[in-house]
């Protein structure tokens, strides 16, 4: 066979007119031909432009992605800042909770030494007084009494005027606060593990 028994026609079309016109001039199985090149031609037209919407699609989703990750990291730290300020401030209380105890240790033995204070000064006052009224004269007696009706009176008077340091309505909302810090700590605690486990 020579390359002159074979008659070839390549159809270039400049528009669609064009194409309409060569489709109406061939036969009909041109015609499908052409209509199922035309109709591929539109498909891929169609998927190329799903592709590319879909691409930009996968570039946002991936960029949403990638700010709830570093969002989950950021607050994963920020938790993980909270339990620490947590723990710290909890043993700020259990120290200042022992300071407290300790004052109030200090301030009954001091209480204690003053009271026994008292005790020996005023007998030794009242032993004076005593001593006083059988060897000395009237004078020295009325001295020596009104210096203990004045001393005596004023050391336990200075005794019961320390502050007692009883605070109840204080405490109670201390524990009911402690009380609240206590169950968001075991809230964080959960959490924390949640982060965790992602």
């Amino acid at each position: 066979m020579t390359s002159t028994d074979f008659q070839e026609t390549v159809n270039v079309f400049l528009g669609r007119r064009d194409a309409e016109e060569t489709a109406a001039d061939a036969s009909p199985y041109e015609s499908y031909i052409i209509s199922q090149n035309n109709t591929l031609h539109a498909d891929n037209k169609a998927l190329t432009l799903e592709l590319t919407q879909l691409r930009s699609r996968v570039e946002e989703l991936e960029d949403v992605d990638d700010r709830a990750d570093s969002r989950a990291s950021n607050l994963k730290g920020i938790l993980k800042n909270f339990h620490e300020i947590s723990k710290w401030q909890q043993e700020i209380m259990d120290k200042r909770r022992t300071v407290i105890a300790c004052m109030q240790q200090d301030l009954d033995a001091y209480t204690n030494r003053l009271r026994f204070h008292s005790r020996i000064l005023a007998t030794m006052f009242l032993l004076l007084t005593g001593f006083a009224f059988e060897f000395c004269d009237g004078s020295a007696f009325a001295l020596v009494a009104t210096c203990t009706l004045i001393v005596v009176p004023f050391q336990e008077s200075s005794r019961l005027n320390l502050p007692a340091f009883s605070y109840c309505l204080l405490e109670q909302r201390i524990h009911s606060l402690e009380d609240e810090i206590t169950k968001a700590n075991q809230a964080n605690d959960y959490i924390h593990e949640f982060l965790d486990s992602r």
